[in-house]
């Protein structure tokens, strides 16, 4: 949901003033996404998949800048659970849920992915329908994450005996390296377990039965096992994965030579073998000039309304503070021939304003492009609004890419065109810019390295001239990515970060980062923050050249941060953490009429959290997180504890409690919080219906009076795939 912004005092706006200022500068270079986020209204704003070598890229785009703290597991994984802090200008309090479902028969195997609150942190969740290992890059504006999928591709695999294709940059175990395999269960446990697999199996429901049955497969032998791998393999076929269908029943006659359905699994697997060496594809191409198309997407929409009441010794007020329809839509059109693959794709929302003194109606286009690849000479293209964060590219842009695969090993990008400032704002091209970018691997087993040279202008004048690179590496139980970005024309190091990820025996896992950076980055429209003006070259006229520079550079502080998280499942159903982040932003100097910021000193967040899966039924997730927050102004406890229970038919339940303290240091005052919310969703096949509703009450005793605060949210939607 939106903020809702209740009165103050003057005493409480000068408490907030730095925070919000340093909000607004560090947010600058993020006001694309970050206004979406106003239109929108949710957290998560696009998730997109696209293959990359025999496995798969996945790119997580937020509505706020989030940072990265920790993720777990990184191997061998069907559920992937990342946690993240939101950092000034974005508050999971004033938000509702995200959730997303990645397109059918997506390189990824990926299925659902939620962003749900734990406190005053997030965890980010994203499920697939096979096992995979995952390598993660937060973007350099803290508005994305980008996964790199291994096994989850339909052409790879992870059972015993069989091959694991990774992507480029990773590196797979040995062939013979036994698959990982999930304790055995109760028998009572197994058999709910079990009947949940075959509902959704015979619903039709081939995305949760590939889940469930993988599942089953996992455990030691049993006495579902041999049935579970020819339902896995027949889900995987009925929903189009063929290659996946083949690798299953491949696995069943490995193991179950002299099966009860041994026959039929051969003769399955005899018919998808002559599929292949007679494709069907090729017969399509032929009868429609070539290429076989398919088209996929979805739309959504959702009603949302948010008050306020509130009370203090001299004000008292009620009003609403939200109140539209928000509809979305996300239409692709791919075309597959024997040389050339062509996709189109259009993401784009409208908000309609129900409120008589309301924001007015919004629109937005945040994806809008059309892509051509040539597998003979290994090139493509994509002219278009979209949206990268490699290269130096920061974010969306309207404008043209194109790669080549010059060696096996090597590949050559060029990306030009003009960064968009907000989605919702007409075309514009008062900056533009030009990269170039390689991406080499094998080397060294794992590394792949990828530098990057970037020119960008505005209205004319230099904007940014960078030199950069990315390194990843990524080994069976460990990952290490760098970055940096050095600003040559300003002579300023606009990122340097380091983020690793240690698998250790005894089950921990280990997650590390160092990060410094300009915050915004040092670009020269850095300068018009603060300023009457809004035009470049109206700011050069009243301080010139070198004054417009100066100036830049003074609306540019410094951030370090630095943080450690460790994990670790307690037997099959829980997975705790602790992770620790220390965070510091420089002042920035009074000048040209802005005056100073003071730096925020070193702010403190410590957390712990413990996750439990299928506590109550099968299926079902809790989380119940502690936070403890000291910031400059203001020093915060949190303490949340929130559940998804499946219930039948399709429809599942989300009940969610936080309880907030928070003193605030200007004036001794201490505020109360408590916010319970509940969520039900039911889905079947491809469409989903949302509702949530909630309330936060809070009560602040100031020193002129008590102040009470309480503000209810509701949201209505739905989501329909196709």
């Amino acid at each position: 949901m939106a903020p809702s912004i209740a009165p103050a005092t003057a005493a409480s706006e000068m408490s907030m003033r730095y925070p919000l200022l340093l909000g607004v500068l560090l947010g600058w270079s993020a006001t694309a996404i970050a206004d979406d986020a106003g239109l929108a209204g949710r957290l998560l704003e696009q998730v997109e998949v696209t293959s990359l070598g025999n496995g798969a890229r996945v790119l997580v785009r937020f509505g706020c800048p989030l940072r990265y703290t920790s993720h777990f597991p990184a191997r061998s994984l069907t559920e992937l659970r990342i946690s993240l802090t939101p950092l000034p200008g974005c508050d999971p309090i004033d938000t509702v849920d995200s959730g997303l479902r990645a397109v059918a028969g997506n390189a990824a195997n990926l299925g659902e992915v939620r962003l749900d609150r734990a406190g005053s942190a997030l965890v980010l969740t994203l499920s697939f329908d096979s096992v995979v290992d995952v390598s993660i890059k937060p973007s350099p504006d803290f508005l994305g994450l980008e996964i790199a999928v291994a096994g989850g591709s339909p052409v790879a695999t992870t059972r015993p005996g069989l091959r694991r294709t990774p992507l480029p940059g990773l590196v797979a175990p040995p062939a013979s390296a036994p698959a990982p395999t999930r304790p055995l269960p109760s028998a009572a446990v197994l058999e709910t377990q079990w009947a949940d697999a075959k509902a959704a199996f015979d619903k039709a429901d081939h995305p949760t039965a590939v889940r469930l049955l993988t599942r089953m497969i996992e455990y030691p032998e049993h006495a579902y096992r041999a049935e579970a791998q020819e339902l896995l393999g027949l889900a995987r076929e009925r929903g189009g994965q063929l290659a996946h269908a083949k690798a299953e029943y491949e696995e069943y006659l490995r193991r179950y030579p002299e099966g009860a359905a041994a026959a039929r699994v051969d003769q399955r697997l005899a018919a998808l073998t002559t599929l292949d060496s007679h494709p069907r594809v090729e017969a399509v191409a032929r009868d429609k000039g070539g290429m076989q198309w398919t088209s996929f997407g979805g739309w959504s929409q959702d009603y949302r309304r948010d008050s306020t009441s509130f009370d203090s010794f001299d004000v008292s007020t009620d009003f609403v503070s939200q109140s539209m329809v928000v509809t979305n839509g996300d239409f692709s059109l791919r075309g597959r021939g024997e040389r050339f693959d062509v996709q189109t794709r259009v993401n784009a929302g409208y908000m309609y304003d129900l409120l008589p003194n309301g924001p007015g109606d919004q629109s937005r286009i945040s994806v809008a492009y059309a892509e051509l690849a040539d597998r003979q000479h290994g090139l493509s293209a994509r002219l278009g609004r979209q949206s990268k964060h490699t290269g130096g590219v920061l974010g969306t842009f309207d404008g043209l890419y194109l790669g080549w695969q010059a060696l096996p090993k090597l590949k050559l990008n060029l990306m030009s065109g003009f960064p968009v400032e907000s989605t919702r704002k007409p075309f514009s091209t008062d900056r533009q810019f030009v990269s170039l970018s390689a991406n080499w691997n094998g080397w060294i087993d794992g590394l792949e390295i990828s530098p990057f040279i970037v020119s960008q202008t505005y209205d004319g004048m230099g904007d940014r001239q960078a030199v950069g690179g990315e390194v990843r590496w990524y080994a069976p139980g460990r990952t290490v990515v760098g970055l940096v970005d050095y600003d040559i024309d300003y002579g300023s190091l606009n990122m340097a970060m380091l983020l690793g990820t240690f698998e250790l025996p005894g089950r921990w896992t280990v997650t590390g980062t160092l990060d410094h950076r300009n915050s915004p980055f040092l670009t020269t429209r850095n300068a018009l923050a603060g300023q009457p003006v809004q035009l470049l070259g109206e700011l050069i006229t009243l301080f010139g050249d070198s004054g417009v520079r100066a100036l830049a550079a003074d609306r540019t502080a410094e951030a370090d941060t630095l943080s450690l998280g460790v994990s670790r499942p307690l037997g099959m159903r829980f997975q705790w953490s602790v992770d620790l982040t220390g965070t510091q932003i420089s002042a920035m100097p009074s000048s040209g009429g802005v005056p100073e910021i003071p730096g925020t000193g070193t702010e403190l967040s410590v957390g712990a959290q413990l996750i439990g899966t299928s506590l109550i039924s099968s299926g079902d997730m809790s989380i119940f997180g502690l936070r403890r927050y000291q910031g400059s102004t203001t020093t915060t406890t949190s303490l949340s504890a929130s559940s998804r229970f499946p219930l039948r038919h399709g429809f599942r339940i989300a009940p969610r409690l936080r309880f907030d303290q928070r003193q605030f240091d200007f004036d001794g005052s201490t505020q109360w919080l408590a916010s319970p919310s509940l969520r039900l969703d039911w889905h079947r096949n491809k469409t989903t219906v949302e509702f949530e509703a909630g309330g936060e009450l809070s009560s602040r005793d100031r020193p002129l009076g008590p102040e009470k605060t309480n503000r209810y949210w509701l949201s209505l939607g739905y989501r329909a795939g196709f």
